[in-house]
This record gives C-alpha cells, sequence and structure tokens, in this order.
C-alpha cells in the first residue's frame, strides 16, 4: 500500500517533532550548564569569591544573558514540538487508512459568538 500524501505530511511532522523536542533538550540543558557557570563565577577560585570589577559585571551580564536565550529557545523548541506533534497526530487521523478507505475523521471550523475553534467527528 502506498501511503498518501497525508500520511507522508504526517511522518514529516512527527520527525519535526521528535528533533525540536530533542532540540528543546538541548538547549535547556546548555541554559543550566550557563546557570552553572554563574553559580562558579559568584563561588570564585579555590573557594573565594571573584572581585567585583568591571570586567565580573561584564561576565557576569553575558552568561545571565547567554542563559535567558537559551532558555527562551528552549520553551521555543518545545512549543513548536507541541505543535507538530498535535499537527501530526490530526493528520493521521483525518488521512485514516490511506486512498482505499474514507477519512476516518472530519474537521469542521467552528466559530461562535464568544470564540473559534475546531470540531472532529469520527
Amino acid at each position: 500500500m502506498i501511503p498518501s500524501t497525508g500520511h507522508k505530511v504526517a511522518w514529516l511532522l512527527t520527525g519535526s517533532a521528535i528533533a525540536l523536542a530533542t532540540l528543546g533538550g538541548v538547549l535547556a540543558y546548555a541554559a543550566d550548564s550557563s546557570e552553572n557557570d554563574l553559580r562558579d563565577l559568584y563561588v570564585g577560585f579555590d573557594g573565594q569569591p571573584a572581585t567585583f570589577d568591571g570586567q565580573t559585571r561584564k561576565r557576569y551580564d553575558d552568561l545571565l544573558d547567554e542563559g535567558h536565550r537559551y532558555e527562551h529557545l528552549s520553551w521555543a523548541a518545545f512549543g513548536l514540538a507541541g505543535a507538530a506533534g498535535a499537527a501530526a497526530a490530526a493528520l493521521f487521523v483525518i488521512a485514516g487508512g490511506g486512498s482505499e478507505r474514507a477519512p476516518a475523521a472530519r474537521v469542521t471550523p467552528v466559530v461562535t459568538t464568544t470564540g473559534a475553534g475546531v470540531a472532529v467527528r469520527f
């Protein structure tokens, strides 16, 4: 059986979701590493705190900015992974068993006076 276009796209989205979740994990680890570097800067070498001067302040600010950047990028990667996973699941359901059968689900947009969304009927 040849996979339908919907299944092909769903598999691409599944792979993308896995890749984005992995990227999110790596970025979260990098943010944690940056936090550890910041902690090391605070403790200093040989248990002695670092001398606070302009160079230490710049290093502190750079590490703080780097940690926030990695944290926000990891959130974005996890969010995109969730969206890709949800889209893949929806496509697998909609595509059903392929071209031999009718779609297993019907997705219909719904708009009311209080909101909008989609309805899925099996």
